[in-house]
Order: C-alpha cells, then structure tokens, then sequence
C-alpha cells in the first residue's frame, strides 16, 4: 500500500498516522518541557538550588592552571556560545527537537515558535520570553511592517515575525503568471495586426 493511500479500513477512510508512537512522545516531551519550565519558575529559590536546576558560575580563578599558567578553560574559550541550561525543561526540549529531527516529523508552526533555537527554552510568555510589538518603518506609518518580537528572557535571543503583511507568491507562480500576460499579449498583438 502506497504511503499517500494509507488508508485504515474501518474507519471510514481516515488516514493511518505514520510513526503514531512518535508524534505521541514528540506531543509528551512538549507539554512536559512545558510544564516543568511552569512548575521551575514558580518555585521558590531554595528548592531550585536545592534541585540544582540554577546555573552555577564558575570562577576564574578556578579554572587556572594549577602551575600560575593562563590556560583557557572550555568554558572561556566559547565566550560567544551561551552557557548550557540546566534543569529538566532544556532537556525536555532538547530531547523533543532531537526526535523530530531524527524521525523527520516536521513540528507545527506553533511548537516551532514556543521554544528558543539558542538554549532551548520552552517560551512561555510572561515566565520565560516577552512578548511585543514593533514597527520600523518611518514613523510606525506602515502596517504591514509590524512584527511580533518574542524575546528569550534566559540567553536573550529574539525570534521575529511578521504580522499582518501578505506572503509573497512562490516564484514558480510569478513565472506562470508572467507567462500567461506574455501570452496574452502576443495574442493580442496578432489579433490586432
């Protein structure tokens, strides 16, 4: 059977999900990142030491050498790479971007847009990232510039996206209309002469 005719046969002729388990665990991992990143952000400061789900600084002078020598550490020889989040929700999340792209199963626009791309962090308004408007153009004048900004309040990163401004047309189709307008016109010229 054909994978675009995968048909369950007593359902009426609903489609069968390929890699059911799959979407299932992809489906898990968002609501628990989800939750724990909830459950983190309200607790208190004590228990999130205590669970050790707080970044914990490393000192300079700890990561000398013991001979007095000026040795870069792992850590200060990545100083533009944001330092690694600990604690269960990154790990949910990096655990649900690992199987979606070891599966091939492309997330929805809205799981795509609830997580960070830099550290992982399940997005949660409020809680974890700020949300805001912003227009650029000249004086705010034109609206179709509006773009929803959603910003990581963990490693700062930004994910922008446009509002209320028209998709532009796939280029294969810009191609078939033009086409069709060169057609019409050299049909019309040949008409009129």
């Amino acid at each position: 059977m054909a994978k675009g005719a995968a048909k369950s046969a007593g359902s009426g002729g609903a489609k069968r999900v390929v890699n059911k388990h799959l979407h299932a665990r992809v489906a898990y991992l968002d609501r628990i990142s989800k939750y724990m990143a909830l459950q983190q952000q309200s607790a208190p400061p004590s228990q999130a030491k205590q669970d050790g789900s707080e970044d914990t600084a490393v000192p300079a002078s700890a990561s000398a050498s013991p001979d007095g020598g000026h040795e870069r550490s792992e850590n200060s020889a990545q100083s533009d790479v944001p330092p690694v989040q600990q604690g269960l929700p990154y790990l949910f999340a990096s655990h649900l971007r690992a199987v979606s792209l070891k599966s091939q199963i492309s997330l929805s626009q809205d799981m795509k847009h609830s997580y960070c791309k830099v550290c992982n962090c399940p997005l949660i308004t409020g809680q974890t990232a700020k949300t805001y408007m912003e227009n650029r153009s000249k004086g705010g004048r034109k609206p179709q510039a509006d773009v929803r900004v959603i910003s990581c309040l963990k490693c700062h990163a930004e994910k922008r996206f446009p509002v209320g401004a028209r998709r532009q047309t796939k280029k294969s189709e810009r191609m078939k209309s033009q086409a069709a307008l060169d057609d019409h016109a050299v049909a019309a010229t040949d008409t009129t002469s």
